[in-house]
């Protein structure tokens, strides 16, 4: 038996037609709907990382909040101020009480405020003493020590936002992957109405 053109056109015509006129308004909502959704994730990050180098900015221009040096004791120890240091989110410590806050609580990559919690990126001398030369040299080591925890705090924190970096653009190449595969799948498996 042999098919006229006619024949093979209109089998094959509405099958064209479906795929042609096939709905895809759904599809293209929940793709659109994952790409804000995406999006705005992206905005909220830039906006936290923007506020948080705004707030150090602000404390290191302005000194911190002034109401925390009214207080002669250290939140710490709860002692007089021995060689007091003033971390960059404004709270004022000895210098010992907060390296040894910091060594034991080394297990935390992150050298935290015992205070606010807030990150801690760098430390300022407060006062300036006459020290005798041992006590100025125990001084220095103990500066030095908190200068290598602080340090290592920024080094992973740039490592930590390296890698946030790439996961960002990875996450981009997938989504882009599966709204090509989605639609694949969707023209693939769409079931037919017409039969040959």
């Amino acid at each position: 038996m042999r098919l006229t053109m006619k024949q093979v056109h209109e089998a094959v015509l509405p099958t064209v037609l479906e795929l042609k006129f096939f709905n895809f308004e759904p599809i293209i909502f929940c793709l659109f709907a994952l790409f804000a959704i995406y999006v705005l994730y992206q905005y909220i990050q830039y906006q936290i990382r923007k506020l948080d180098v705004y707030s150090f900015l602000f404390h290191r221009k302005k000194g911190g909040n002034t109401h925390i040096y009214n207080i002669e004791s250290c939140p710490i120890c709860l002692g007089e101020f021995k060689v007091p240091v003033r971390a960059s989110c404004g709270h004022a410590f000895c210098m010992k009480c907060l390296l040894s806050y910091f060594q034991y609580n080394s297990y935390c990559w992150k050298c935290i405020c015992p205070l606010c919690r807030g990150l801690i990126r760098d430390i300022y001398n407060l006062h300036i003493f006459d020290f005798c030369k041992k006590e100025k040299a125990e001084i220095k080591k103990m500066e030095k020590k908190l200068k290598t925890f602080i340090e290592k705090q920024n080094y992973s924190i740039a490592h930590l936002s390296r890698l946030e970096w790439i996961c960002t653009n990875k996450w981009k190449s997938i989504f882009s992957a599966f709204s090509i595969i989605i639609c694949f799948i969707t023209i693939l498996f769409w079931p037919k109405t017409s039969s040959f």
